[in-house]
């Protein structure tokens, strides 16, 4: 069965992680490339976004195939 208060906590946490990134959605190329500060940042929270998603991907699947068995 799936986890409904880690899944919340997941989606909470991508879903902070989203609002970050769209904060830094102004930043030219030019600011990213010249800024190693705001490359970290980006690159960093959606490597974070990434992971949260993903993470919750192949728990619930794995739950669903054993549910489905």
């Amino acid at each position: 069965m799936v986890d409904r208060q880690l899944l919340l906590r997941k989606l909470a946490a991508l879903d902070e992680y989203l609002a970050q990134l769209r904060e830094l959605r102004d930043v030219t190329v030019d600011q990213y490339r010249a800024d190693w500060r705001t490359q970290r940042a980006v690159e960093r929270t959606l490597q974070l976004a990434i992971e949260a998603f993903r993470s919750e991907e192949r728990r619930v699947g794995k739950e669903c195939q054993l549910e489905c068995r």
